[in-house]
């Protein structure tokens, strides 16, 4: 039978929440000689049904299995054009053709790297308002060490001296944020491509599902 994969995935979502649904109805009971019924029904007809619930149930494994061959088959088979992957760097109007397994697998990963680069940047942020804060303390320490140096004294200081020593004082306690890859002001730039990547290829991949046939065995 020839379906679309959309279709195919559709009947496989639906065979999984069968199966497992089978998992919890009872496929075992004990009887005595006096118990004529199971479950609301005679215990013949219980086990008849149960019989036959048996054997839908590997219908339904067999069939599932099929359509799960078929759908991978197809994604390893059929190729599609994607955008190239230029990591950090920047976006590149490179394209280029990989299968519809290597799309998802790509999809799949890359939103695992868009948590990463969100927990990056809440990294980012954290550090810029602690730099803050420190930058914050230190100043107050300047002012205060200013005021018990110069407070008092009947000695007369340029402004450009008090500016200098200020300014010396500073230095000696102010904090500096580290950033050697200079990755902080790239991140909202590929958090924002690989969104829009990941957009992309499931466009992609969802039109060419609902296009592609394959052969699934009834």
């Amino acid at each position: 039978m020839k379906m679309t994969i959309r279709a195919a995935l559709g009947k496989k979502k639906m065979l999984d929440k069968q199966i497992a649904a089978f998992e919890r109805e009872p496929v075992f009971a004990i009887v005595t000689p006096q118990d004529f019924f199971i479950n609301g029904m005679h215990k013949d007809e219980w086990s008849k049904h149960v019989a036959e619930r048996v054997q839908s149930f590997n219908d339904k494994l067999k069939y599932r299995d099929r359509l799960n061959v078929a759908i991978m088959q197809a994604n390893a088979n059929n190729k599609l054009e994607v955008p190239a992957f230029n990591g950090f760097d920047s976006t590149t109007d490179k394209k280029e053709f990989i299968s519809f397994a290597s799309a998802i697998s790509r999809k799949n990963y890359y939103l695992q790297l868009l948590d990463f680069v969100e927990s990056l940047i809440n990294a980012r942020n954290e550090s810029s308002m602690r730099l803050d804060k420190l930058n914050q303390k230190a100043q107050t320490t300047v002012h205060e060490r200013m005021a018990r140096e110069y407070g008092n004294t009947t000695v007369a200081v340029s402004t450009n001296e008090r500016i200098k020593r200020e300014q010396e004082m500073l230095a000696g306690m102010k904090p500096e944020f580290l950033d050697p890859a200079k990755l902080a002001a790239k991140l909202e730039t590929f958090r924002d491509y690989l969104e829009e990547y990941i957009t992309e290829i499931d466009a992609i991949l969802g039109h060419e599902t609902e296009t592609v046939l394959i052969d699934v065995e009834d």
